[in-house]
């Protein structure tokens, strides 16, 4: 494991590059692009190093970098107040991660606002005949040193994005989302996108068809992907052009992803909000008082007092809450279930009477034995993250 000792060595390496020294004589837009590029190199870095477990290392990384280019910023002087003010704050924060990532944001704001101008000034300078189409789908992507950022941001996305249910919850498929078969994710879709766009990379796993056959995906979903895959591509400033020209590789293997045969989303299967809605409300009521599932917490350290505004939004959250892992138009906003549930202290009996309590609002609002079990089974795969083990 990297030590923070060998990362601050590292940085004059990444930013202190042969001609930085001079670069008081440098024109603003020079330096911007020595900006550009050397922040890459550092976010690239970074992530690695973050990723590794060494949160720490990273922040360092991440400190020494903006401590080295604030000189060389008088053209952005907005810039050099704010990272100051990042640098001091940081230091004042006790949690590692936040450290890191407050650092990141800065420059991820930085690089944002100087790759346009790049962008711009690049293409105005461009020599008659020389257009991107004379390059490979991969190299004007940036490459083996771009994808595999536009991927770990994709993939992270898509994870979060409960429309898309990446891990096929309740499809009798789930894939166990660790950091292991993450990694090697990432590397299969980074394969596959050079292989696609006349890379160097070539994807030898199985065809699209063979690997989604059994994961029940909805056209729905697959155009959920796509607009996380599109967010991603912005946020790496890739040109409409060649975002256009990815996202048709993807949509022309859609026919092998998508399985025709899948019906509506749950969440219509439902009855959508109006049922959805009525069930909530029975199934809360019965929570309330069942003592063999103890919802208020009597005698825990979280208590739960149950005041009828906490009712009611503890109702509005559970439909979203719903809407989100069945396909449904509502966003969850709250916590995540295992950080909603931490000191709650729920027992496996408790959680086991809970899903019993559901599926008697569901037997009350008449939903099809189907539908049920689908929904139970996707609530049931939450047991882990709310059942507190002795």
């Amino acid at each position: 494991m990297l030590r923070t000792s060998q990362i601050l060595l590292a940085i004059p390496f990444l930013l202190l590059v042969p001609g930085w020294s001079a670069a008081q004589s440098l024109s603003p837009k020079d330096i911007d692009a020595r900006l550009e590029s050397q922040l890459y190199e550092v976010l690239k870095l970074g992530t690695d190093i973050y990723n590794r477990g060494s949160q720490d290392a990273c922040y360092r990384l991440y400190q020494g970098s903006l401590m080295s280019i604030v000189g060389f910023l008088e053209h952005r002087p907005d810039y050099v107040i704010r990272i100051n003010r990042a640098l001091k704050e940081t230091n004042d924060m006790t949690n590692v991660s936040e450290r890191a990532f407050t650092l990141r944001k800065v420059i991820d704001d930085l690089r944002a606002d100087i790759k346009p101008v790049l962008v711009n000034q690049q293409a105005n300078s461009a020599p008659t005949g020389n257009t991107p189409g004379k390059q490979s789908l991969w190299i004007r992507l940036g490459g083996e040193l771009t994808v595999p950022l536009l991927v770990d941001d994709l993939v992270g996305r898509v994870l979060k994005n409960p429309r898309i249910n990446f891990v096929r919850r309740g499809t009798g498929d789930l894939w166990d989302a660790n950091p292991e078969n993450i990694t090697k994710l990432k590397r299969q879709f980074t394969l596959w996108i050079s292989s696609v766009s006349g890379g160097p990379l070539k994807y030898e796993s199985k065809d699209m068809k063979t690997v989604h056959q059994k994961m029940k995906i909805s056209d729905a979903e697959f155009e959920f992907f796509i607009d996380e895959l599109k967010a991603s591509l912005n946020k790496y400033f890739v040109p409409p052009a060649e975002m256009s020209e990815l996202v048709r590789q993807f949509d022309a293997v859609k026919k092998e992803i998508v399985d025709s045969t899948v019906v509506k989303p749950l969440w219509e299967r439902l009855g959508g909000e109006p049922m959805v809605t009525l069930m909530v409300d029975d199934f809360v009521s019965r929570v309330s008082k069942n003592a063999n599932v103890n919802f208020s917490r009597k005698g825990e350290a979280k208590e739960w007092p149950g005041t009828p505004v906490e009712v009611t939004a503890l109702k509005k959250q559970l439909v979203q809450w719903i809407s989100s892992v069945t396909g449904g138009p509502l966003k969850y906003t709250g916590k995540s279930i295992k950080d909603a549930h931490i000191g709650m202290k729920v027992t496996n009996g408790q959680f086991t009477a809970l899903v019993l309590d559901l599926k008697a609002s569901l037997d009350l609002c008449k939903v099809n034995q189907a539908e049920q079990e689908e929904l139970l089974s996707i609530v049931s795969g939450f047991r882990k993250d709310i059942v507190e083990a002795k």
